[in-house]
């Protein structure tokens, strides 16, 4: 009869404990209530200035300042916001590159600019096509997508 009482209290005090801990959000980076604006993906090096721009309306290409454009569909404005709903947008100008070809023009030199809430965030510089492993997935995600935009490029005599 004496041991019921301990017993039940302590299995309470464990059960108490593990629901208060699966009560935590999974990712606590996670950045809710978004207000995505526009995101700028930019690669360049001397002599070559490529812009990306992606917004709810349009998705944007400028080559060397030759520009064209494409309406943005609205599955792929939704993917774009989910992933950077995944990313701790505060801290993307902390995220170190994995490469630094980009320092003697062996790579073109990239930044990723998301508008977001009102505010901008920006990146730390990286090489082109080797983003840091938390901005990767939203690079592939931005470059296969502005595949379909290509500004006809006029070669000058």
């Amino acid at each position: 009869k004496n041991f019921t009482l301990p017993i039940l209290s302590s299995f309470t005090i464990i059960l108490g404990t593990v629901a208060c801990s699966i009560q935590k959000p999974m990712n606590s980076n996670i950045s809710l209530n978004l207000n995505l604006e526009k995101i700028e993906l930019t690669e360049q090096t001397r002599g070559t200035n490529i812009i990306y721009i992606f917004t709810p309306k349009e998705k944007i290409t400028s080559v060397n300042g030759n520009q064209s454009s494409l309406p943005m569909n609205i599955s792929e404005w939704e993917n774009i916001n989910k992933e950077i709903s995944q990313i701790e947008l505060s801290a993307i100008k902390d995220f170190e590159s994995p490469t630094t070809k980009r320092y003697s023009d062996a790579a073109l030199s990239s930044t990723i600019i998301i508008t977001a809430n009102n505010q901008q965030y920006n990146s730390a510089s990286f090489d082109a096509g080797f983003p840091n492993q938390k901005l990767k997935p939203l690079y592939d995600l931005l470059k296969g997508s502005s595949k379909t935009v290509r500004p006809s490029l006029q070669i000058q005599k």
